[in-house]
């Protein structure tokens, strides 16, 4: 099964790299901005309140069983247009989106790349949303709720109880990345079968990082790593070293997890890895997940596969 899981992978990464001409025009992808039409739900009668329910209805339902409401009414949508989540990042979501027309662009771009290199998409409807719940992307049935609140710049003051390396990521340039990686993870999520590895899952990792730089048009690495500058140069000094892995005896007899917890949180999790501040030289500088290295190697990797399989003949 391990084996299957890896050459399965490595099949993926392969369709993706063999159709890697970017789509240099793409036509935009709508997004419905729902979060818009609830915000002015104020300056309309109950006539145009209702109306608006039935035709964004399916929009509507989806988000309000994410919120918990179970059926949608009248009052509720009246009651949510005048909530807190509504009334504070609105305005804020206004100010950095004026218009959805470049992230339209963007989505249309990802998605006719995808198709291009026989990544198999559904058909989704997309929906800009507003919500104070910690996931900025739900997938509910056919739609993808998209939380711009969740990428207001990450110097935007309602991060600022938000760890430091978690306000990185609330960047409007982040978002294609993220919408890239939660549509292809959620059509191609890890299966690591009976025996799921470390290994396996990092070459997952690696796989799903390079997708979204295959996908996402003029991609940057630092945005599909989820890395700043200094966080890739780490990655390039030591990767080939494992210096993570010298400092597991350190590390050890600073906590009190086993070798395979210690190596599971530090190559899959995001977020600070708390114990490794108590390892001199290496608490400052090591970046949160670390399986996305494989991504720096994926590309040669797997053109060595793709080689080898034209040599037998595959």
């Amino acid at each position: 099964m391990k084996k299957l899981v890896n050459i399965a992978l490595a099949a993926a990464l392969a369709s993706i790299i063999g159709g890697c001409a970017k789509t240099k025009v793409a036509t935009p992808q709508a997004i419905v901005p729902l979060y818009a039409t609830i915000d002015s739900v104020a300056d309309m009668d109950s006539v145009q309140v209702r109306r608006f329910m039935e035709t964004d209805s399916a929009e509507l339902r989806a988000m309000f069983e994410v919120l918990g409401c179970d059926s949608l009414s009248y009052d509720e949508v009246m009651a949510w247009s005048n909530s807190l989540p509504v009334s504070i990042f609105t305005p804020a979501v206004d100010s950095v989106y004026p218009t959805l027309a470049p992230l339209e662009q963007s989505l249309g771009s990802i998605l006719a790349n995808a198709e291009t290199d026989s990544l198999h998409l559904p058909s989704r409807t997309y929906v800009a949303v507003v919500w104070g719940k910690r996931y900025p992307i739900i997938f509910n049935g056919e739609n993808m709720l998209i939380a711009l609140n969740h990428y207001l710049g990450s110097e935007y003051d309602g991060y600022e109880h938000w760890p430091a390396y978690a306000r990185l990521d609330k960047t409007p340039e982040r978002l294609p990345y993220d919408i890239a990686e939660a549509l292809v993870g959620n059509e191609y999520p890890y299966q690591g079968g009976d025996a799921p590895t470390v290994l396996s899952r990092m070459i997952y990792e690696g796989v799903l990082a390079y997708a979204k730089m295959q996908l996402v048009p003029e991609s940057d690495i630092t945005q599909a790593l989820g890395y700043n500058e200094q966080q890739l140069d780490w990655l390039d000094e030591h990767r080939s070293r494992q210096s993570a892995v010298r400092y597991l005896g350190d590390y050890r007899r600073a906590s009190c997890i086993t070798r395979a917890q210690y190596i599971a949180h530090l190559h899959i999790h995001t977020g600070a890895c708390r114990p490794l501040h108590r390892i001199p030289d290496f608490a400052e500088s090591a970046p949160q997940r670390l399986s996305a290295v494989a991504a720096r190697n994926a590309q040669a990797g797997v053109l060595q596969f793709q080689r080898h399989t034209e040599r037998v003949g595959l």
